[in-house]
């Protein structure tokens, strides 16, 4: 069972939910829905269950492909004729995420956080080292003016990653934007600690 997607679709009905089965290669899927939600509801589950995007989708019902009706945008699936034990076949192709330029520029905002992380390391030494008092000679001024560029460029990649806008079936790449946006929230509030530690140098 699942929530319907479209605006007008409506949610509280009573209807019978119907058992129906969905098709996509040799794989069969099945699957309880409202006979009172619409074809985008039931595109949706199909893309989460079979991994084909909406927009590539066709279903097949009966031998006639199930189309959206321009001149009745609330046209639900029992008057589609989905009945208890139809079986819908899906044709498209899956979601290919290795071919997919939104994760490609994820992991290259990733590579460059691991190459800012890099270049910073010998900075975040000599903060740690003179803050506690090991007596290394460095200018104070040098290191939070190096910080404060470090936090600047994570700053730049955190929104360039929030400008990548992405679909619901981008499901790896949805997952590692939000891994690669941790990663770069934790050193922005490491920066921030050691801020505090260069104030403490004298």
């Amino acid at each position: 069972m699942f929530l319907s997607c479209c605006q007008n679709s409506d949610s509280n009905s009573s209807s019978a939910m119907l058992q129906i089965e969905l098709k996509h290669g040799t794989t069969k899927y099945p699957l309880e829905v409202s006979p009172d939600y619409q074809l985008c509801d039931l595109k949706e589950e199909a893309q989460r269950l079979t991994g084909v995007p909406v927009a590539q989708q066709k279903l097949i019902l009966n031998g006639q492909t199930l189309v959206a009706d321009p001149d009745y945008e609330n046209k639900t699936l029992k008057e589609y004729s989905l009945r208890n034990g139809s079986r819908v076949m899906i044709l498209g192709k899956r979601f290919d995420a290795s071919k997919d330029p939104n994760l490609a520029d994820i992991l290259q905002i990733e590579k460059s956080v691991n190459a800012l992380e890099k270049d910073f390391g010998i900075i975040r030494g000599q903060i740690i080292q003179a803050s506690s008092g090991k007596g290394i000679n460095v200018d104070p001024k040098y290191l939070n003016k190096e910080s404060k560029a470090y936090s600047e460029q994570l700053m730049r990649l955190i929104e360039e990653l929030d400008s990548i806008k992405l679909e619901p079936h981008q499901a790896e790449a949805k997952a590692k934007r939000k891994a690669v946006a941790t990663c770069i929230n934790v050193k922005l509030d490491e920066v921030e600690s050691l801020f505090e530690k260069i104030n403490q140098i004298q």
